[in-house]
């Protein structure tokens, strides 16, 4: 590796296990600064930057470097003298040089379509081969299997990665891609290093991608997180303001969505689908079962929108709205910062050590329905329809098998719109 950072930590040994004491409220922008400079031996300013975004780096700086700090320099500082730091400094540029990469690749998605259309696309298919798996069993029709549920939903729509008699075929799966994503993401003299490239593998993918896909594949997990966003979602102020404040607060709101339905994303690539035309629609309607209950409305809905889909302008104007939706309410820099403060707290709990205690797992049959009760409550909140088939989308992330095979599907799509290339390889 060449050097290409221009400041040197630091010696002090103690600062690797030195107890976070007498901190200001966690979290805060003056418990961040304290942390990193705990972390690297040096200012923030000092470090390169991750992405483009102070307040994503902030977050960004302490996760990489607890990171650092637990599995690299516990060991390295036993096995080679490096007063000066260079080898730290070298794996911070490295990390950088990927950030910054993948930020640029992330720029030119256009994430309306990805997370409304091609997203519900990959969930509606999962749904649909759920209700096909449960309706076979028991039939001719049905694999004879000791899970016949599982091996009838993994033949219908199953990830090519899992299979039930080669369990082992997932990690092969993980090796080979995390293999090509390196290729691609390192520079070239670190992409010729086999040390250079084998650490960034280990950390990329037994570290990051391999805990991920296990954790947040469990049915409790995923639960949480619907119950979690739900409530997120769900939180009005309860506060009654004065009437002026609420005319105030109406006519703002009016104001934003004029400024929705008018500006113009001209960045953004142009729209490969049609807004009307995107898979969430669909989705939302099986899950509400809107042409089943109403089905004159829909008809009604369903003619309207094929007729206004015809005129450019309205293509124009829904195409406005949801990239305001995604980009200026979704996609920012708050709520990334949030996404990597809520990883650092679940990998380091108190900000020193790897959390290495066992994660909560319900004991009983009783236990898992009630976190499984709480999640429905929480999204009966938020759409409160009458007719929510809730209970559907719930029982749809029962199976961690089926759950790895819908994440694998879902890393696929979301890796082929940041690396393109993944297509021909």
């Amino acid at each position: 590796m060449s050097s290409r950072l221009k400041y040197r930590r630091r010696r002090n040994d103690k600062d690797d296990t030195k107890p976070l004491c007498d901190q200001p409220q966690r979290d805060s922008p003056e418990y961040l600064q304290k942390l990193i400079a705990e972390l690297y031996g040096v200012q923030q300013e000092s470090l390169p930057a991750f992405t483009s975004s102070s307040t994503v780096d902030n977050e960004l700086h302490a996760l990489v470097g607890l990171f650092l700090r637990q599995f690299v320099l516990g060991w390295y500082k036993n096995v080679a003298f490096d007063e000066n730091g260079e080898f730290l400094n070298e794996i911070v540029a490295l990390i950088a040089h990927l950030t910054r990469d993948l930020q640029q690749r992330c720029l030119r998605i256009d994430w309306s379509q990805l997370l409304l259309d091609d997203l519900f696309v990959v969930l509606g298919k999962h749904m649909e081969a759920l209700r096909e798996a449960k309706t076979r069993v028991g039939t001719k029709f049905s694999i004879q299997d000791e899970n016949e549920l599982i091996a009838n939903y993994l033949s219908l729509n199953g990830h090519f990665a899992i299979q039930l008699d080669t369990p082992e075929r997932e990690r092969q799966y993980m090796q080979v891609l995390v293999k090509k994503l390196m290729k691609m993401m390192l520079p070239n003299e670190e992409a010729e290093s086999n040390l250079s490239r084998m650490f960034a593998e280990t950390i990329f993918g037994d570290l990051i991608l391999r805990n991920v896909v296990e954790n947040l594949t469990d049915n409790f997990m995923l639960w949480n997180m619907i119950k979690a966003v739900s409530e997120a979602s769900s939180r009005r102020p309860k506060t009654k303001r004065p009437f002026f404040e609420q005319l105030s607060a109406g006519s703002r709101q009016v104001g934003h969505i004029v400024a929705y339905c008018t500006s113009v994303f001209s960045s953004k690539p142009a729209p490969q689908t049609l807004v009307t035309q995107y898979a969430v629609f669909p989705f939302i309607n099986r899950l509400v079962h809107f042409s089943n209950r109403y089905p004159l409305a829909h008809v009604v809905v369903t003619t309207t929108a094929a007729l206004l889909q015809k005129s450019k302008k309205f293509n124009h104007l829904c195409s406005n709205v949801l990239n305001n939706l995604i980009y200026n309410r979704l996609l920012t820099s708050e709520t990334i910062s949030s996404a990597v403060r809520a990883l650092r707290h679940i990998m380091f709990p108190t900000d020193e050590y790897f959390n290495t205690t066992p994660r909560y797992v319900p004991q009983t049959t009783q236990e898992l329905e009630e976190i499984k009760l709480n999640a429905k409550i929480a999204m009966d909140k938020v759409f409160f329809h009458p007719y929510l088939d809730t209970e559907s989308f719930l029982g749809s992330f029962e199976h961690k098998t089926i759950n790895k095979s819908l994440m694998w599907n879902i890393l696929d799509l979301l890796l082929i719109n940041v690396f393109p290339e993944l297509k021909e390889m």
